[in-house]
């Protein structure tokens, strides 16, 4: 017998082993009433903690889905939106590039839009549809392309 059915049985004055113990029709029909509530209280605790267990994954999963968007406009925030005079040098960027058969050198672009070359690095950071790769002969100079 374990520890505490030990100390129970001292407390009560049982003996420790098999013992059969007397009572009265209505003590037996009160403990099993009690024991009929008991059961309905723990379907009724097993229902609710089924419950929020879905509400728990509902909510990690918004959770999760918050984050991922979060997420995305952030990234959207940091690579930021053109100013509209980098979205007219945008335009003519793209107009050179087309007209050069959709790449070109950087530098000679930059060149022939007049533009320093902080404000042209720039302006290529923040257009999405246009790339940068190093020139396969001079690897210190850019191409830039349409994507």
């Amino acid at each position: 017998m374990s520890q505490t059915k030990q100390d129970l049985a001292l407390a009560i004055n049982l003996p420790e082993g098999p013992a059969t113990v007397l009572l009265a029709a209505s003590d037996l029909s009160m403990i099993l009433s009690e024991i009929k509530t008991i059961r309905g209280e723990l379907e009724s605790v097993h229902e609710k903690l089924a419950t929020l267990e879905a509400t728990q994954e509902q909510d990690t999963t918004r959770i999760c889905l918050d984050i991922a968007l979060d997420r995305q406009r952030l990234t959207s925030l940091e690579r930021g939106s053109l100013a509209p005079k980098q979205r007219d040098y945008a335009e003519i960027l793209r107009a050179l590039l087309k007209d050069h058969g959709g790449k070109m050198l950087a530098r000679d672009a930059k060149k022939m839009m007049h533009l320093s070359d902080s404000h042209f690095s720039e302006l290529l950071a923040k257009m999405e549809d246009v790339g940068r790769k190093p020139f396969h002969l001079n690897k210190r100079q850019n191409v830039i392309f349409l994507k």
